[in-house]
């Protein structure tokens, strides 16, 4: 594969995955898309990892890949949105990890607005459905009120 259907391929495949409650990405997608070696992006996660730690706890699982004497195993850090723009903050700047920033702002900011819902037509909105989504944003903040007064008490005396 040349390096130009390497990087077309890459600009195709999505950076931010959203399996989990929290949408993420890889170190390997990171080291791909800035077209640093995976071990290097690695090795600035671990030198700042306090730093990334301020955003989280940083995962790392071993995943599988192929080579030509057999399947083998990496290290792959997972990194969250806040991750990521730390990671990309801390590398210096191309055209290239410039265009990948874009990509990553661009593909976290999507996944927000679909998970937040369609947005809401205000033109064409009336009184009584504007009421409705009214309504159901109390019932819910109402319902988070209960939840952490319930948790409360908990919450002090594991502190405690």
């Amino acid at each position: 594969m040349s390096a130009d259907d390497f990087a077309a391929l890459e600009h195709a495949t999505p950076i931010v995955q959203a399996d989990g409650s929290v949408p993420t990405t890889t170190s390997m997608r990171v080291a791909n898309g800035t077209r640093n070696e995976h071990r290097a992006v690695l090795q600035l996660i671990r030198d700042n990892i306090a730093d990334f730690e301020e955003f989280g706890g940083v995962a790392f699982e071993m995943q599988p890949f192929d080579t030509a004497g057999g399947t083998q195993q990496r290290n792959v850090a997972i990194l969250n949105e806040d991750h990521a723009t730390l990671l990309l903050t801390y590398m210096r700047n191309n055209p290239i990890v410039r265009d990948f920033k874009k990509r990553l702002v661009r593909e976290f900011s999507a996944l927000r607005r679909q998970a937040s819902g369609p947005p809401i037509d205000t033109a064409n909105i009336t009184r009584l459905e504007l009421i409705q989504i009214a309504l159901n944003a109390e019932t819910e903040r109402l319902a988070l009120e209960a939840e952490n007064r319930e948790l409360a008490p908990k919450a002090e005396a594991f502190d405690n």
